[in-house]
């Protein structure tokens, strides 16, 4: 990769923030903590890989908090419509994070963002 490669990238990356920026507030109107974007990013991952987080799981991920501090940002984003619940068919002990369609809406914004800068 060529430096002028990397202008190119850097310039383009510029512009999906700038967009991404623009359209700060999430589809809800609720603007989202750092912390809380990546927890919501990471769950959506696995979401759409089919193999979603149980909500053990997603409280063991101590990159992003304590278990006291993701339980926290979990609810509130349940609570902003951001997250579901399902439970295992068999084992109703065990719960699943889905997203929703409000974080469907807001990843589709995301790649109508990375679209434009695109087109830039």
């Amino acid at each position: 990769m060529t430096a002028t490669d990397l202008r190119a990238n850097e310039q383009l990356y510029i512009r999906f923030l700038k967009l991404v920026q623009a359209q700060k507030i999430s589809p809800n109107g609720k603007d989202l903590t750092p912390p809380e974007m990546h927890l919501l990013e990471d769950v959506a991952l696995r979401h759409f890989e089919s193999r979603p987080y149980t909500v053990s799981e997603a409280l063991a991920l101590h990159h992003l908090g304590s278990p006291a501090t993701l339980h926290k940002r979990l609810k509130r984003l349940r609570d902003w419509g951001f997250l579901g619940y399902e439970q295992h068919p068999s084992d109703h002990r065990t719960k699943y994070l889905v997203a929703t369609p409000l974080t469907i809406a807001h990843f589709e914004r995301m790649s109508d963002a990375m679209d434009l800068a695109l087109q830039g």
